[in-house]
Formats: structure tokens, sequence, C-alpha cells
């Protein structure tokens, strides 16, 4: 019984679509004297000329727009470049990390960790509006791995974060 339904359903659709296929026009048969009229008549349609078949791409290119991008929005911030404390200084008590301002940034993201990995973090801050981030959780004689990176959160997503820029003190 399903092997009937199905049989009807195939051939009920390919009858269908034999009628849609047969109304649709005939393109004109271009021969080497023609070639130039027919060039003209199926730009004109719409059509490619060896095939004769309409070209939709315009009009589904104008439903679906390309986005279009921004540059100034595609650039990313430039490295950050660290200034204080020097790498490997010894620091005393509560540590100001300090860098220079990167051109394209308007936020910062500052890790601060045990290890060269940064996979024991100690302080992390996504959002630093500043150019400095004050560290005061540090225990003496303990090595402090830290990083910065540029932010510019308006840009497109692609193009948001800078690369990280990293250097190490020691507390006493």
């Amino acid at each position: 019984m399903k092997f009937l339904i199905a049989a009807f359903v195939f051939f009920l659709t390919l009858g269908l679509t034999t009628k849609t296929i047969a109304s649709e026009p005939e393109a004109a048969t271009c021969t080497p004297e023609t070639t130039e009229k027919c060039a003209d008549t199926n730009a004109a349609h719409g059509t490619h000329a060896k095939t004769g078949h309409k070209d939709h791409s315009a009009e589904m290119n104008s439903l679906f727009p390309e986005k279009q991008q921004n540059p100034k929005l595609s650039v990313r911030p430039n490295v950050v470049e660290i200034t204080a404390p020097k790498f490997l200084s010894k620091v005393t008590g509560p540590t100001k990390l300090e860098w220079k301002e990167a051109r394209g940034a308007n936020t910062y993201h500052v890790q601060v960790a045990t290890d060269p990995n940064f996979k024991w973090l100690v302080a992390e801050d996504h959002l630093v509006k500043t150019n400095s981030f004050a560290f005061d959780k540090a225990e003496a004689g303990r090595k402090y791995f830290w990083r910065v990176a540029a932010y510019n959160t308006d840009n497109d997503s692609s193009f948001t974060k800078s690369n990280f820029t990293s250097s190490v003190f020691i507390s006493k």
C-alpha cells in the first residue's frame, strides 16, 4: 500500500512539473548570423546568451544586499607598549601596572597570573578605561606575569582586539 501511494505521488509530481516546463516560453534559437541580435535581446530580458535561462542573481541580490563594511571599523587597535613596572623589576606593596595609550583603543584587557601561560589568573579586567591597573594582591617573594591588550568595542567583531603585550615583575 505504501508503495502505491509513493508511486502515485511521484507520478503526480512528475505530471505537474512537465506541464510547468512545457508552458514556459522557449528562448529564441541563435545562429551565427543573429548572434549580436540574440545577445542584445537576452541582455534586455536578463537571460543568458547560451542557455536562454533568466538571470535571477540581480533580483536575489536586491533582496539580500551584501553588508557594506566601514573601513574605519575594520582596523585593529595598535599593540600596547608597557611602561611600568619594567621587566623583572622588584616591587613592594600594591603595584600600579602602566602602559602607553594604544591608538584606536577605547578599553583594555588586563590579566595578572602566577604562571607564564596565564592559567592561574590572580586578577583580570576586560574593561579598563584608563592606561593603568592597580594590582594589590601581590604576595612577597612571588613572580607575577601580566599582560594587556587594546580593545575597540565599536569595531567589527574580527577587529576588536590587538595582540597581548606581556611583562613580569617580582614582589618583595
